[in-house]
């Protein structure tokens, strides 16, 4: 009876050539897809931040009975209460934000000077109304 030889382990050149190109392949198909979905995490962080500033500012205000300024701050990367940057808009450093009027002060009752806090991040643009009789605040997320 005969015995076959004993066949060697392992790939071979081309069976690893294969698999390297069809993981070549996955990865180019993957990385677009997720780095869309950092930018897009990174404008709603920057979105979410602003948003957290403006209803902490506006809170303070009607629990204190005192006013409540938010403005940016640190060269356009975070929201300020008070000249205070307490709301860094990323770690990135790509958000921007601009108010208009500089400050947007909030008083005792819950009305507000009113005005806009527009967020510039990675292509998109936010905006953020806030109602003077009201102090309450809409999005406008435009493309972001």
């Amino acid at each position: 009876m005969r015995v076959p030889p004993p066949r060697p382990n392992g790939f071979t050149l081309i069976e690893a050539l294969v698999v390297l190109a069809v993981v070549g392949m996955v990865a180019g198909l993957a990385f677009p897809a997720m780095e869309r979905a950092r930018t897009a995490l990174g404008v709603r962080h920057a979105r979410e931040q602003a948003l957290a500033a403006l209803a902490d500012a506006r809170t303070r205000a009607v629990r204190t009975g005192t006013q409540a300024a938010v403005s940016a701050m640190a060269g356009g990367t975070a929201v300020g209460i008070n000249d205070r940057p307490a709301y860094p808009l990323g770690s990135d450093g790509d958000a921007r934000i601009e108010a208009a009027p500089a400050r947007i002060v909030f008083y005792a009752d819950g009305s507000a000077t009113g005005g806009e806090l527009r967020i510039t991040a990675a292509g998109a643009r936010t905006i953020l109304t806030v109602a003077s009789d009201t102090g309450l605040v809409s999005v406008d997320a435009g493309n972001g």
